[in-house]
């Protein structure tokens, strides 16, 4: 069962689901492109579905007090989602935070994306592929962030991380569709 089915079910009266999504973010800039990406993903929900989002800057989580909140949003939350302006590593606090949210995490679908605004030669789509597989969270990267075929990630990794492959989180741009009776 994945994430939005176990969301799903049993909707009951209201008939209506909420994804918690908790964003880390390096800077505003980041934290806007997060916020969009996050807005074009929540439209194409089915309908009932709904996001409570809570946002963590990277500089806020420095602070041990505000880090170990962030940690139990965290680990409530379905959603993981780191945003950066380039797929170099996290700062310890954040790679800290970030430990502690999924190692307070029950075992239940979620998963962790890594949103990068710039791609370059660094290791963070690995390095958070393996965070994400410890608590059995499905991951999502732009590909340019992961290993080449061959790299340093083993078939158990893959396993228990599936990997979701997509061009650029942001969602489309252009003339908005209505549907048959534009």
């Amino acid at each position: 069962m994945n994430l939005l089915q176990s969301k799903g079910k049993g909707r009951g009266f209201c008939n209506e689901a909420t994804v918690k999504v908790l964003v880390a973010y390096q800077d505003v800039d980041c934290a806007l492109r997060a916020r969009r990406a996050l807005d074009g993903v929540v439209e194409n929900l089915e309908p009932g579905f709904r996001a409570l989002t809570w946002f963590w800057s990277f500089t806020i989580l420095e602070a041990q007090p505000l880090r170990e909140e962030a940690a139990r949003n965290g680990a409530e939350a379905d959603i993981i989602w780191i945003s950066t302006p380039d797929d170099a590593e996290l700062p310890p606090p954040v790679r800290a935070w970030l430990e502690c949210s999924i190692s307070q995490r029950e075992r239940r679908p979620g998963a962790l994306v890594l949103h990068c605004a710039t791609r370059g030669a660094g290791c963070l789509g690995a390095d958070l592929r393996r965070v994400a597989s410890l608590g059995a969270l499905d991951f999502f990267a732009p590909k340019e962030t992961l290993p080449a075929e061959g790299g340093d990630i083993s078939p158990s990794d893959a396993f228990l991380s599936p990997v979701l492959v997509a061009e650029d989180f942001d969602p489309p741009r252009g003339i908005p569709r209505w549907g048959i009776n534009e």
